[in-house]
């Protein structure tokens, strides 16, 4: 019986985690990690899924702002498995309702940024053994390519600094990327960014179909690829559903 990749990610109750969850779902060789911070959630989330998965699927409590909740799912995964093959970093925040600039910068990098660097640098141990290509992918915006914001014409949706909390600390996710995949990458581990493009989402107001705002699943697609090696020769590139994206 062939072993089964082990495949954590975060912030997949909702959205476009969980549309990538669905897609990773039909495939028989993964066993699903769903990591939220909300348990009520998060395992609604995951009966959900395993009405119609052939993946096994499983909840883990997991707060990417908080050490301790790292900490403790770290110990769970390796007691119940003892590797990770596939690190999806996908939560995240746009944070627009705390009542400062400064409330949403703090809010925006520790979830974005900070926590994405805190995650796998504790989840890296159990990354380096997996009996197979380990793979990190951490999902950014095209909010974040600096490219786009030198470009942006004046009429677009977010201009000015509209938005810039977000925006800001996705472009340090990008660069926290490029760093991990410069440390850790090489034959056995590969590094990623990855933008699902404007996907329809709770994320904000803004991502609806009325604004154009494409299906969850259109941006999953691509992503499995990346989780399944079909793209591995991008090791360390801003990746699309398409190809490369601007930084």
């Amino acid at each position: 019986m062939t072993q089964q990749s082990v495949v954590l990610k975060t912030g997949g109750n909702s959205g476009f985690g969980f549309a990538v969850a669905e897609e990773l779902g039909s495939d028989s060789t993964k066993h699903i990690l769903l990591g939220c911070r909300s348990a009520e959630k998060g395992e609604k989330a995951v009966a959900e899924l395993q009405n119609r998965a052939q993946a096994t699927i499983d909840f883990v409590r997991l707060d990417i702002t908080d050490e301790k909740s790292i900490s403790a799912a770290v110990s769970e995964v390796e007691k119940k498995y003892g590797r990770l093959d596939v690190l999806v970093n996908n939560a995240a925040t746009l944070d627009q309702n705390q009542e400062s600039l400064a409330l949403q910068m703090a809010s925006c990098f520790e979830t974005n940024s900070t926590g994405v660097a805190l995650a796998v640098d504790a989840f890296l141990p159990l990354l380096k053994k997996s009996t197979s290509v380990a793979r990190i992918i951490n999902i950014s915006s095209g909010a974040g390519s600096l490219r786009r914001r030198v470009n942006q014409s004046p009429n677009a949706q977010v201009v000015g600094m509209q938005g810039v909390a977000y925006a800001a600390s996705k472009a340090a996710l990008n660069m926290i990327t490029l760093a991990q995949a410069k440390a850790y990458g090489g034959d056995a581990l590969k590094v990623f960014v990855y933008t699902p493009g404007f996907v329809i989402s709770n994320l904000s107001t803004l991502n609806t179909v009325e604004n154009g705002a494409k299906s969850p699943k259109d941006g999953a697609l691509g992503l499995v690829k990346v989780i399944n090696g079909e793209r591995d020769s991008e090791h360390g590139g801003f990746l699309s559903e398409s190809g490369q994206y601007e930084w």
